[in-house]
């Protein structure tokens, strides 16, 4: 899944989802960064220092360094290094088993905005396949599985108190990048509103429920963190 339209943009994570025991098995791949640096070197002092990536609308000052981003980025169809969490929800939008590993994927598509919105609004059980998404077709039970249990994910999470605040931009094609959620952009302690047609409100969303869980299996094994 992503919005963002610049070759400069910061690394996302892959995403698949499929329905388990009643509710639905999810993994969230992210991409292997800390395993190609070295503790102490000059790329992590550099990391260190620029602290985030920077949009400024249709450039970026990005984390990481263009040969780490192009080493580390999940790419259609190529073998890259992940680290994964599998969780098994339940049909409450709980998650009842997750483990943690490192994994080799092979991303099959790649889910833009456009084709992103042309599911939501296609009719369930629909036999016909619009062009846009033709390129994808494999992918869409897949899809269509991500968009419900992303919604029931948000329901589970308003209930327990997540704050949301509306911080979307106007859709101002000046605005280029900004216009999109930064996902992993919650350090503050709430959140931008949840926006199902927006790939990386999606992203954001399944990415604070994994760090949820990272936290509560830190806790569990008394690791600092």
């Amino acid at each position: 899944l992503r919005a963002w339209h610049s070759e400069e943009s910061p690394l996302l994570p892959s995403i698949y989802a499929e329905p388990s025991e009643g509710g639905f098995k999810l993994w969230v791949h992210v991409p292997a960064v800390s395993e190609r640096i070295n503790l102490g070197s000059k790329l992590d002092e550099w990391i260190r220092n620029r602290s985030k990536s920077i949009c400024f609308g249709n450039t970026w000052q990005n984390l990481l360094s263009s040969k780490l981003r192009e080493e580390a980025a999940f790419k259609v169809d190529e073998v890259n290094s992940a680290i994964t969490i599998e969780m098994l929800i339940n049909k409450e939008g709980e998650a009842i088993n997750w483990d943690f590993y490192q994994s080799t994927i092979k991303p099959v598509a790649m889910i833009n905005e456009e084709q992103l919105n042309i599911v939501i609004k296609r009719k369930p059980g629909a036999k016909t396949i619009p062009a846009k998404i033709k390129s994808i077709k494999n992918s869409i039970n897949t899809l269509e599985s991500i968009i419900f249990l992303s919604n029931l994910l948000n329901n589970t999470l308003m209930e327990a108190g997540l704050i949301e605040l509306d911080s979307d931009l106007p859709k101002i094609s000046n605005l280029k990048d900004l216009i999109y959620s930064s996902p992993g952009s919650d350090l503050d302690g709430w959140m931008p509103s949840f926006n199902i047609s927006d790939p990386q409100s999606i992203i954001n969303l399944l990415t604070k429920y994994s760090n949820i869980i990272l936290s509560k299996h830190f806790k569990a094994y008394n690791i600092d963190s």
